[in-house]
This record gives C-alpha cells, sequence and structure tokens, in this order.
C-alpha cells in the first residue's frame, strides 16, 4: 500500500494539470480496465519465459551450433 501511495503522490502534480473532461476520461478508462478478465497467474516458470522447448539433449544442441558456424578470412581495415 505504501508503494501505490507514493506511486500515486508521484503523478498528482500531473492529474492536477488536467482539466476536467480529460480527468473523467482517464477515471472512465481506469474503471473499464478493472473490469476486463484477468488473466490468471502462472506459477510454472518456464511460462513465464517463453522457453525454449527441445527434444535435443544440450549436447546436440551445442554441437549444432557449432557445426552452423560460417567464419570468414577477410581483413579488416582500421578507419
Amino acid at each position: 500500500m505504501l508503494k501505490t501511495h507514493s506511486f500515486i503522490q508521484n503523478y498528482s502534480w500531473f492529474f492536477k494539470n488536467m482539466n476536467r473532461r480529460t480527468k473523467i476520461e482517464l477515471i472512465n478508462w481506469l474503471s473499464s480496465s478493472l473490469l476486463e478478465k484477468e488473466e490468471t497467474e502462472t506459477d510454472d516458470f518456464f511460462d513465464c519465459f517463453g522457453a525454449f522447448i527441445s527434444d535435443k539433449s544440450a549436447e546436440q544442441q551445442v554441437e549444432e551450433i557449432r557445426k552452423s558456424r560460417c567464419f570468414t578470412d577477410k581483413n579488416i581495415e582500421l578507419l
């Protein structure tokens, strides 16, 4: 609750400078956002980050990455 109060105080100057119509529109927008269906929170670590899923072992993936590397012998001149 303390963080929320401090957040609101930090932005209070912004709200003070709004005209009445803008304040009403903001209140309407905030109210409607509260009525929207909330997404359920997930406890699954991998679902939180869109983790990479593969049937290959870590060693197989590393080997594929190493094989796919392309090196060229170019001399790069510094400007």
